[in-house]
């Protein structure tokens, strides 16, 4: 009878234990942000050139581009830990968002450029679909790039 005491015991202790077991598994695996490797690419110089005013990314959009199909499925928080806060946002129609980060020619580097309304702006887009998720990238101006 001790015995049966002794089970009950342990079984009463493992059910307020479990659910604390599966909080911790959700929370290790949730947080595991796979970037994608990419010889050359180095997101830390990303983030730091912010309107591309450094050049940095400029070198890197070849990778990107290349490799664009990597970059599919992220959520904006993936995308933004990879890249940084975007320069701009545009809330599209049917509750899509697009993320600008400027490459090359911003108007954010350099006031006196005859770029204020930055259309001569080498710029990655990335927009996402309602589900928040990565759709689609797209480098806007890319032949301007001197590659």
């Amino acid at each position: 009878m001790g015995n049966l005491i002794f089970i009950n015991t342990i079984v009463k202790k493992m059910k307020n234990i479990f659910p604390l077991y599966i909080l911790i598994a959700f929370i290790v695996f949730s947080c595991n942000s796979n970037h994608p490797t990419i010889e050359g690419l180095d997101y830390t110089a990303w983030k730091y050139d912010q309107g591309g005013c450094n050049g940095d990314r400029e070198k890197m959009v070849p990778l990107i581009h290349e490799n664009k199909e990597q970059f599919l499925y992220f959520n904006q928080n993936n995308i933004i830990s990879m890249f940084g806060k975007p320069e701009n946002q545009t809330l599209f129609t049917r509750s899509q968002t697009i993320y600008f980060y400027h490459i090359k020619n911003s108007s954010l580097c350099n006031k006196t450029l005859d770029n204020t309304d930055n259309s001569k702006t080498v710029m990655l887009q990335i927009r996402f679909d309602a589900l928040n998720r990565s759709k689609e990238l797209f480098v806007y101006n890319y032949n301007d790039l001197e590659i």
